[in-house]
C-alpha cells in the first residue's frame, strides 16, 4: 500500500524510492489490464459492516461521479457523518484474478476521512477514524490479494466515508482506477516521473531567471519571472501525489498551498509590468498588498475561513489576467516584437488558469492542466530572450568590426605556427576521447540494491580536452551490477587498475570492463549459469578474465578487487589479485580485512591452479571502502636532498577513512589534502545496511547457553544437547551456532537428513561458516546424493584448498562416482599436506582395487572437523 508515513524522513525516503524505480519505467509500455470505475455510483448514508455483503439493493441511491455530499439536497445543510458509497466492478476482474495473485485499486480524490474495501475485505484508509486523523483531498494506492474478488458472485468497491461536519464528505476526480497491480503501479509510477521532471524544468528554469536578474539587475523582470516559475513548481507538487508523501499534516499542507499560490499571482503580474512598462504599476502593487493579506489570514484561520481565502483570491484571478491580457495586446498594437512572441503563450496559459480555476469550483469535472500549458508560456519567454540576444549580439558585432579585424591580423601569424601543433593534439587527443566513450558503458554502477548501497569515485590521471569536450582517461575501472545465483540476489562489483597510463592504462580497463560485463550478462540471461555457487562464480570470472590477460604475455597486467555481496545475509565473496587491501569501516574505527597477498595480478602465467575465493560477514551498518593504488601513492613533496618523497605508509589510507567517517563525498578531499595524485585514483564504498527484521530484537543473548550445549556434546549427552539446542533456537532464532550443534547431534544420532536440514538452515544464516559447508557436503554423501556432496565439497575447497578432511571426502565421493582421476589428483593434493595418513592411503587402496564400498567408513574419518 502506498500511503504517507508519520515521519517526515520516511515520506522522502519512500518518495525517492517511488521516484527511482518510476525512472525506467517512463515511456514504457504497461503490463496487464485496468479498468475505470466512472458513471453512475451507488450510496446510502451511515456505515454498517454488513452492508459490504452486497446483498441489499433497494435501499442504496444513485449519483454520478463526481459525488459531493456538502452540495447535495438533503445533506448540505447537515453534511456531518458516515456515508457508504460502493460500485459494481467489471466482471472482467474475474478472470484477471484468477491470473494475477495481486491486484491493485488508485481511488479517486476523497474528503474528509475515507475506508476502502473491496466486497468485505479493508484494503486501506485515507484518514484515520479512530484518531480523527483528516484525509482531505488525498488519493490512496491499494495493493490487495487476489482471492478478494469473487468467482460466483458479483464484486464492489465499498468506501466509508466520514466528514465531522467541517470538511466536506466527497470524492472527485480523476477516476477510481483497479485492475492489475503491474499495470497500476506502473501508471503510477510514470505520473510521478512526469511530474517530478515537469517540477523540475519549472524549477530550474525559475532559478536560471533568478540568477539573470541577479546579475543584472537593469533586467529585474527576470526576478520576477523567476520567483513566478519557483512558486509555481511548489504550487504544483501540492497538486501533485508528492504532496501526500511530504505532508502529514492536511492543514499545514492546504494553508502552504494556498500562501503559494496567492503570492503567485501579484508576481506574474509584477512581470508583466516590469516586462512592458519596465516600472511596477499601481495595479500590481495594489494586488500584491491583497495577496500578502490573504497569505496572513490562511496562515492563521481554520479550516471553513481559509476556504473563504481562497474564494475571494479566485475572484481576482480573472481580474490580473484581464489586466495581463491588456498588456500583451497593448504592446501588440504598439507593434513590439518581443509581444508576439508572449502572446500565444500567455494566452495558453490564462486558459489553463481558467480551466483549473473552473475545475476547482466544480463546473467541470476533468484533471488540471495549467502545468502543462505553463511549459508553453516558458517556451514564449524563450522566444523573446532569444530574440533580445540575437539583437544585441548584432549591435555588438557591428561596434566590434573594426576591432575584430585588428585583432584577426595581429593573431594570423600565431595561428599559422601553432597549427600544426594543434593539429597533432586534435589527433592524439581524439584518440583519447574515442577510447574513453568505449569505456564509459562499461563503468558505473548498474543496479541498485535496498540493502547493499554502492557508490563510487574515480579520477583518472591524464585529463585532456577534445573540441568542447572535456574527458579524462586512465586504467582504473568500477563496475558494479546486479545479479541471481541459486535463487539469491547478489551485487557484483569490480576494482581494477590496469598497467600503464593513459591509453595503455585505458586499453587495459577496456578489455577487464567488457570481459566482466560479459561474465555478468551471460549469467543474467542463462539459467544454467545462475545455478553456479557464488564461490564458483567468482572463480570462474576470475579464470575468464586470467585466460585473456594472460595472452598479452605479461605486457598487460591489471590488480583487481572481483567480490559477491550477498544481499540477504552480508557475506562478501571476494578475490583480491594484488590490489590494494579493502578497509572496513565499523564502530568508528578503520582496518583491513586482508593482511597478505594470496594471488599475483591478472595477467600472470600460472595462477589459475592456487585461486581461493575468500569470505567476509558484513554487519548491519558496515561500509567497505575499496581503492587503486593512487589512494596511497601521493607526491608528498621533496626531502632535504631534493629528491621526490612518495608515501609509503599504507596505514595513511586508514587514518583518511577514520577521518571522513567512511564517507564517500568527503574522502577525496582528505586524500587530495595529504598529497598530490600521482597516479589514478578509483574509490568504492560498499554500505551494507539490511532491512530491518522486528523477529531478531526479541532475541536474547545465549552465550552462556551455547557454552552448555558443546559440554553436552562432548560430554556424550546427545538428548540434553538437543533441548539446549531447541531452547537457543527459540531464544536466538538468528544465532546460526544452534541449528548447527544441533545438527551434529543428529549425525551422532545418525538421523542424517534431520541433520542435513539443521546445517543448511545454519549455513543460510551464516554463510561464510566453512565447518558448517563440509558438514552439509558430508551429510550429502551419507545419504548418497553424490552430486549434492560434490557441489558442496567443491564449494569449500575453492574457499579453503587446505582443508584435509574436505579434499579426503570429496576425492572419496569422485571415486564413488565413478571419476577416478579427479579422485587421484584430490589425494594427491591431501598427502601433499599430510604424507603418511592412513585415511588417504586407504582411499588410494580402494581406487586402485575399485572398491565402491559404502561411504560412510571414510566419511566419518573427518569427524574430528565437529
Amino acid at each position: 500500500m502506498l500511503s504517507p508515513r508519520p515521519r517526515i524522513t520516511a515520506q522522502c525516503s519512500k518518495l525517492a524510492v517511488l521516484l527511482t524505480l518510476s525512472l525506467p519505467a517512463f515511456g514504457c509500455q504497461f503490463e496487464g489490464n485496468a479498468w475505470d470505475l466512472g458513471g453512475s455510483w451507488q450510496f446510502r448514508r451511515g456505515f454498517q459492516a454488513d452492508w459490504l455483503a452486497g446483498n441489499q439493493t433497494g435501499e442504496w441511491q444513485s449519483a454520478a461521479f463526481p459525488i459531493k455530499f456538502n452540495e447535495m439536497e438533503p445533506y448540505k445543510r447537515d453534511f456531518a457523518g458516515s456515508y457508504t458509497l460502493r460500485y459494481p466492478l467489471p466482471a472482467e476482474l474475474g478472470p484477471l484474478a484468477r491470473q494475477d495473485t495481486v491486484l491493485a485499486l488508485q481511488t479517486p480524490t476523497v474528503s474528509d476521512i475515507a475506508v476502502f474495501f473491496i466486497n468485505q475485505h479493508q484494503i486501506g484508509s485515507l484518514g484515520d477514524l479512530a484518531s480523527n486523523r483528516s484525509g482531505t483531498y488525498k488519493q490512496g494506492l491499494f495493493s490487495f490479494p487476489a482471492h478478494y474478488i469473487r468467482s460466483n458472485a458479483p464484486n464492489f468497491l465499498y468506501i466509508h466515508l466520514h466528514s465531522d461536519g467541517i470538511r466536506p464528505p466527497l470524492i472527485r476526480s480523476p477516476l477510481a482506477r483497479i485492475g492489475s497491480n503491474t499495470r497500476i503501479q506502473q501508471e503510477y509510477r510514470n505520473e510521478l516521473a512526469l511530474s517530478f521532471f515537469l517540477l523540475a524544468a519549472y524549477f530550474a528554469v525559475g532559478a536560471y531567471h533568478m540568477v539573470l536578474g541577479l546579475r543584472r539587475p537593469k533586467d529585474s523582470y527576470n526576478i520576477y519571472f523567476g520567483l513566478f516559475c519557483i512558486l509555481i513548481s511548489f504550487y504544483w507538487v501540492f497538486r501533485s501525489s508528492y504532496r501526500d508523501y511530504l505532508f502529514e499534516d492536511v492543514d499545514l499542507r492546504m494553508k502552504l498551498e494556498f500562501i503559494t499560490l496567492y503570492l503567485a499571482g501579484p508576481i506574474l503580474v509584477g512581470f508583466f509590468d516590469r516586462f512592458f512598462q519596465g516600472r511596477l504599476g499601481w495595479t500590481a502593487k495594489g494586488y500584491f498588498l491583497y495577496a500578502v493579506l490573504l497569505s496572513t489570514i490562511a496562515a492563521v484561520s481554520s479550516y471553513t475561513l481559509l476556504h473563504q481565502t481562497l474564494l475571494a483570491f479566485q475572484i481576482t484571478i480573472p481580474l490580473a489576467l484581464g489586466y495581463v491580457l491588456y498588456l500583451v495586446i497593448f504592446h501588440l498594437c504598439k507593434a513590439n516584437i518581443d509581444a508576439w512572441y508572449l502572446a500565444t503563450g500567455t494566452i495558453i496559459l490564462i486558459g489553463s488558469i481558467l480551466h483549473d480555476l473552473m475545475a476547482a469550483r466544480g463546473y467541470i469535472n476533468s484533471p488540471h492542466i495549467a502545468r502543462y500549458g505553463f511549459g508553453l508560456f516558458i517556451a514564449g519567454i524563450a522566444g523573446i530572450l532569444a530574440n533580445r540576444f540575437v539583437r544585441t549580439q548584432i549591435q555588438v558585432e557591428e561596434l566590434n568590426h573594426d576591432l575584430e579585424g585588428k585583432v584577426t591580423e595581429r593573431t594570423r601569424q600565431l595561428e599559422e605556427s601553432l597549427e600544426n601543433v594543434r593539429h597533432l593534439k586534435v589527433q592524439q587527443d581524439g584518440d583519447y576521447y574515442l577510447t574513453s566513450l568505449l569505456i564509459q558503458p562499461l563503468g558505473g554502477v548498474f543496479d541498485e540494491d535496498a540493502a547493499v548501497r554502492i557508490d563510487y569515485y574515480i579520477k583518472q590521471k591524464k585529463q585532456f580536452y577534445f573540441k568542447k569536450w572535456h574527458a579524462e582517461i586512465g586504467g582504473d575501472l568500477v563496475a558494479a551490477y546486479a545479479l541471481e545465483l541459486q535463487g539469491q540476489r547478489y551485487m557484483a562489483v569490480v576494482n581494477g587498475d590496469a598497467m600503464g597510463k593513459s591509453i595503455q592504462g585505458a586499453g587495459g580497463a577496456l578489455v577487464l570492463g567488457t570481459v566482466f560485463k560479459s561474465v555478468v550478462t551471460r549469467t543474467q540471461l542463462s539459467s544454467q549459469a545462475r545455478q553456479k555457487s557464488p564461490e564458483r562464480w567468482i572463480k570462474d570470472c576470475f579464470v575468464e578474465l586470467q585466460n585473456i590477460f594472460v595472452s598479452f604475455d605479461g605486457s598487460m597486467l591489471i590488480s583487481a578487487f572481483i567480490a559477491l555481496i550477498d544481499t540477504t545475509t552480508g557475506t562478501l565473496y571476494y578475490l583480491n589479485a594484488e590490489h590494494p587491501f579493502a578497509v572496513l569501516y565499523r564502530d568508528h574505527t578503520a582496518s583491513f580485512i586482508e593482511d597478505q597477498l594470496y594471488l599475483r595480478k591478472i595477467g600472470w602465467a600460472g595462477i589459475e591452479g592456487h585461486i581461493e575465493v575468500r569470505l567476509f560477514g558484513l554487519q548491519p551498518g558496515d561500509v567497505l571502502l575499496l581503492g587503486s593504488d593512487g589512494r596511497d601513492d601521493l607526491d608528498l613533496g621533496q626531502d632535504e636532498a631534493g629528491w621526490r618523497k612518495i608515501n609509503e605508509d599504507e596505514f595513511e589510507f586508514l587514518r583518511s577513512v577514520a577521518e571522513s567517517k567512511g564517507q564517500l563525498n568527503v574522502l577525496p578531499g582528505i586524500i587530495a589534502s595529504k598529497g598530490g595524485l600521482t597516479d589514478d585514483l578509483s574509490l568504492v564504498r560498499i554500505e551494507y545496511q539490511p532491512v530491518h527484521d522486528p523477529a531478531l530484537d526479541t532475541a536474547e543473548d545465549t552465550t552462556e547457553l551455547g557454552s552448555q550445549i558443546l559440554v553436552a556434546i562432548k560430554s556424550g549427552e546427545l538428548e540434553h544437547a538437543a533441548v539446549l539446542c531447541q531452547r537457543g533456537m527459540e531464544l536466538d532464532p538468528g544465532n546460526y551456532s544452534h541449528p548447527y550443534h544441533l545438527g551434529l547431534v543428529y549425525s551422532k544420532q545418525k538421523q542424517y537428513q534431520k541433520a542435513l536440514q539443521l546445517f543448511t538452515k545454519s549455513f543460510q544464516l551464516n554463510q561464510a561458516h566453512h565447518l558448517c559447508l563440509f558438514q552439509l557436503a558430508r551429510m550429502n554423501a551419507l545419504l548418497n546424493d553424490l552430486p549434492a556432496a560434490i557441489e558442496y565439497g567443491e564449494r569449500l575447497r575453492i574457499r579453503d584448498r587446505k582443508y584435509l578432511n574436505n579434499l579426503i571426502q570429496l576425492a572419496n565421493c569422485y571415486h564413488l562416482s565413478g571419476n577416478h582421476q579427479r579422485a587421484g589428483q584430490l589425494l594427491a593434493e591431501a598427502e601433499d599436506l599430510d604424507p603418511g595418513n592412513e585415511h588417504i592411503e586407504q582411499l588410494q587402496d580402494r581406487i586402485a582395487k575399485k572398491d565402491n564400498n559404502d561411504i560412510g567408513n571414510i566419511a566419518d574419518s573427518s569427524r574430528s572437523a565437529e
